[in-house]
C-alpha cells in the first residue's frame, strides 16, 4: 500500500510538471528585417540592435510569468515564404505574439486597407504582404495579446516620388520593468503600428535607424507609469510626424510621415489565461482592416510629446520605399552611355583624345546600368 501511494504520488507530481509546462504563456518574438538591403541596409541593422536590446529586457522582466522566444530573419531569410510558413506554423492560442518588421514597404492605390504592404526582400509586388492581413492571421489563432510593427514605406508603387531626408540623436536609458509588465504581460487585445500613412514614405538613416522604431524604443524607455498603448502610439507618431514635418518644411525631405496604427485592448483576464478571448475592449482607434488575401492594406494619426534632440543630416537618410528606383536607375545610365558613345563622341571626331575619354564613360555608364540590372534581378 505505502509503495502504492509513492506511484500515485509521484504520478501526480509528473501530471502537474506538464500541466505547468504546457500552461505557461509565451511571448513569440520574431523580427523580420531587410539588413542586407543595399540602400537601407545599414539602417535596418541599427533598427535590429533596438529589438535585440527590448528582447532582452523583456526576458528579464517577464521570466517568472512568460516564456519569451524570440526568432529573427534577417538579409536573405526576411522574405515572403519564410512569413507565411512562420505565420501558418505559430501556435499561440492565449499567448503573446511580437511580431515586427522593418524594411522597404509600399501600397497600390488599389489597396484598402490604410497599412502598407511589406516588399520583404522581393522585387515582386505580388508577393508583398499586407500588414493588415498578418494582424488577422495572428487574431485567427486565439492570441491573448498581439502587437504588430512595420517600419516601412506606405508610397504608391505604382506612382513613384523622390526620396530624401534628415535624423535625430540617438537617446539612452533604461526600461521600466512596471511598464514593460503591464503592456506586455498584463493586457490583451490586438495593437498594430505601421511607419507612414498612405502615400507616404518612412525614412532611416544608418546612423540612427527608423523613425519609428527609434521613437518606439525611446518612448517605451521614458514611458510614465500610467503609459497604455493607445498612448504610446500617438506619442510614436505624433513625434514621428512632428519632425518630418518640420524637416518637410525646411524643404530636406519631399513629404512629411506621419504613422497610423489600431489599437484594441482590455486589461488581462487573470481567470482564462489560454483561451485566447478577448474582453471588455476599451480603445478600437481607428478604421476597419479586414483582407484575408495575403496582398492587401490601410491608415491613421494621433497626438502627443516627446522629448528628442534633432540633427541635420539629410544625405545620410533614405526611405524604406520599394525598389522602383532601380528601375529607373538602369534605363538613365544606359540611356547615357549610349548617348556617349553613340553621339557625342561623334561630334569630337576630329580630336584624337577627347573621343576616347568619352568613349570610356560611355562603357562605364552601360556596365552600370547592367549591374544594377543584375543587383535588382538578383
Amino acid at each position: 500500500m505505502p509503495r502504492m501511494k509513492k506511484i500515485v504520488l509521484i504520478y501526480t507530481f509528473f501530471l502537474l510538471s506538464v500541466n505547468a509546462a504546457y500552461s505557461t504563456t509565451k511571448l513569440h518574438m520574431v523580427l523580420f528585417g531587410n539588413t542586407s538591403d543595399q540602400s537601407i541596409g545599414q539602417s535596418m541593422l541599427v533598427d535590429v540592435s533596438y529589438y535585440d536590446y527590448l528582447g532582452s529586457e523583456l526576458q528579464k522582466v517577464l521570466k517568472d510569468n512568460v516564456e519569451v522566444k524570440y526568432q529573427r530573419f534577417l538579409g536573405r531569410e526576411c522574405n515572403p515564404n519564410n512569413v507565411k510558413e512562420y505565420l501558418e506554423g505559430l501556435s499561440c492560442r492565449g499567448d503573446i505574439v511580437f511580431f515586427i518588421y522593418t524594411g522597404h514597404g509600399g501600397r497600390s492605390h488599389k489597396d484598402v486597407s490604410k497599412f502598407p504592404r511589406m516588399c520583404l526582400g522581393s522585387h515582386y509586388a505580388d508577393e508583398w504582404i499586407s500588414v493588415s492581413n498578418v494582424v488577422d492571421i495572428i487574431k485567427s489563432k486565439g492570441a491573448r495579446l498581439q502587437i504588430v510593427i512595420a517600419d516601412c514605406c506606405n508610397s504608391y508603387y505604382d506612382r513613384p516620388m523622390k526620396q530624401n531626408v534628415e535624423g535625430f540623436i540617438n537617446q539612452s536609458g533604461g526600461f521600466s520593468q512596471d511598464i514593460l509588465s503591464r503592456l506586455f504581460y498584463e493586457t490583451e487585445g490586438e495593437v498594430c503600428i505601421t511607419a507612414a500613412s498612405p502615400g507616404e514614405y518612412g525614412w532611416c538613416n544608418s546612423r540612427d535607424g527608423s523613425f519609428l522604431s527609434y521613437y518606439f524604443v525611446s518612448t517605451l524607455q521614458n514611458a510614465h507609469d500610467d503609459m497604455t498603448w493607445q498612448e504610446l502610439f500617438q506619442t510614436v507618431s505624433d513625434k514621428t510626424f512632428e519632425i518630418t514635418d518640420r524637416m518637410h518644411k525646411n524643404r530636406s525631405i519631399t513629404k512629411s510621415q506621419r504613422p497610423v496604427f489600431d489599437v484594441s485592448i482590455s486589461p488581462r483576464n487573470n481567470n482564462d489565461d489560454n483561451d485566447g478571448g478577448h474582453s471588455n475592449i476599451i480603445v478600437d482607434n481607428n478604421d476597419e482592416v479586414n483582407n484575408n488575401d495575403w496582398n492587401t492594406d490601410v491608415n491613421d494619426n494621433r497626438n502627443n510629446d516627446h522629448n528628442v534632440d534633432v540633427v541635420d543630416n539629410s544625405d545620410e537618410y533614405t526611405a524604406h520605399t520599394a525598389p522602383i528606383s532601380s528601375v529607373l536607375s538602369f534605363f538613365v545610365f544606359l540611356c547615357l552611355g549610349y548617348i556617349l558613345l553613340a553621339k557625342v563622341s561623334y561630334i569630337f571626331r576630329n580630336n584624337t583624345v577627347i573621343p576616347t575619354i568619352i568613349k570610356f564613360f560611355g562603357i562605364y555608364f552601360i556596365i552600370k546600368a547592367f549591374l544594377i540590372l543584375i543587383e535588382f534581378l538578383r
